[in-house]
Parts: structure tokens; sequence; C-alpha cells
């Protein structure tokens, strides 16, 4: 049987290879929109990919990020240097997975979980 995992389980079983990006993205859980996740998703490239648009302004990071989110950042950072290919592809997953449970939820349009994305019209 091949049951289709939600977000929350990718995020709390991640691969080796994204534990820090997962630590990240729980994290942004704590933030209203733009998160500390959002940023990563902008210092990667993925936000311009897939939405055309920054997620976060760079000149609000001193003043919505702290020591723990700029030290997870980096991790995160890291880890994506180091296998950039395998941390798309999980991200691809996990934001897939949000999706689908977000439509699954009377199809809004902003992803709910860890408010990453902007708002698609």
């Amino acid at each position: 049987m091949n049951q289709t995992q939600t977000a929350y389980d990718l995020l709390d079983n991640p691969p080796p290879f994204a534990t820090a990006v997962a630590d990240l993205w729980r994290w942004a859980e704590n933030y209203d929109y733009p998160t500390p996740a959002s940023l990563f998703l902008d210092l990667i490239g993925y936000s311009d990919e897939e939405y055309g648009q920054p997620l976060f302004d760079l000149a609000k990071v001193p003043e919505r990020l702290g020591y723990l989110e700029i030290g997870q950042l980096g991790e995160a950072l890291i880890q994506y240097a180091e296998m950039p290919n395998e941390v798309r592809a999980w991200i691809d997953t996990v934001m897939a997975a949000e999706e689908e449970e977000t439509e699954g939820k009377g199809g809004t349009n902003q992803v709910e979980y860890s408010s990453l994305a902007p708002q698609r019209g």
C-alpha cells in the first residue's frame, strides 16, 4: 500500500540531507508570513522560479529574524549547498503535500501549514 505522506509527516521525518531545512520550516510555524523559511526559499531561488517574486523583504531581516533564526537559516543553507538537487526535490514534495492538503480544506489560496507561499490568483 502506497500512502501519500502529509506535509507534517515529511517535516517530522525528513531525509538526512534535509534535517536542518525541516527544522527551519517547522520553526517558521511561529511566524506570520513571510517566515524565515520564506527567506530560505528566496535565497535558494525557489520563490523566484515558482512564484516569480521574492517572498521576503531583505531590508526587514534584522527586525524579523533573531540569532536563533539566522543560525537555523545558515544550517539549512549549508545542507542545500551540500546536496542542492536532493533538497530541492524534497522541498517540491513538501510544497506539493501542503498544496494538496490546502485544496482538501476548501480550496483556499494560501498555503496554511507554513505560510510560505504568496497567494495565488
